[in-house]
């Protein structure tokens, strides 16, 4: 995979902490920005006192502190907006998923970033959503085919960016669509892609 830095970290158990309150963090992904770490999915486990009081000061724009990272901040809901899904365990406890909206199947919106996420362990090349999600973010068909082509072609061309992960790959994909039809166009000229029959 080249250029890519989306292969899960250490299976280390981690904690993450806000404000005096700390959740058992099942997996994340973030964006290292120029300015700081960004969180773009995080899953925990903590009591329900908890984990509502981590969400308050994450909304607030407090940043959490992750064993092994340091300080990461959560997006503002004008930069991203996530999606939270929620489930009481067994045991009493809470285990809360957080992903960016554009990482769902019905939340995908033309010319925004969209987000691909797959377990670990799972991704030796190309993911396996990535046609689908690329299908939806372009006007014009992609075809399977060219997977691997359009993997590498985006990860040169910075469209696809892999995110820094524990426990899980992630991406953040937002082709230019001019760019890519331009390579696709150039690409089956030179009969470097299967020509569809």
């Amino acid at each position: 995979m080249t250029h890519d830095r989306s292969s899960t970290m250490d299976d280390e158990t981690k904690m993450l902490r806000v404000n005096g309150f700390d959740a058992l963090i099942e997996s994340y992904a973030y964006q290292d920005l120029e300015s700081c770490l960004s969180l773009r999915a995080l899953s925990l486990i903590a009591r329900e006192s908890s984990m509502r009081a981590i969400r308050a000061n994450m909304s607030l724009g407090h940043q959490v502190d992750i064993d092994g990272v340091g300080q990461l901040s959560w997006p503002r809901p004008s930069d991203l907006e996530i999606q939270s899904f929620h489930r009481r365990l067994p045991s009493g406890l809470m285990s809360s998923l957080w992903i960016p909206k554009t990482a769902t199947a019905y939340g995908i919106e033309a010319n925004k970033p969209a987000y691909l996420i797959a377990p670990p362990g799972t991704v030796t090349t190309t993911p396996a959503g990535f046609i689908p999600l690329l299908d939806r973010l372009l006007p014009f068909p992609i075809l399977a085919p060219w997977a691997e082509a359009l993997w590498q072609f985006g990860l040169e061309a910075g469209w696809v960016t892999p995110l820094i992960g524990h426990r899980l790959h992630a991406w953040e994909i937002h082709p230019p669509r001019s760019v890519v039809q331009d390579f696709i166009t150039t690409q089956l000229q030179a009969r470097a892609l299967p020509i569809p029959a």
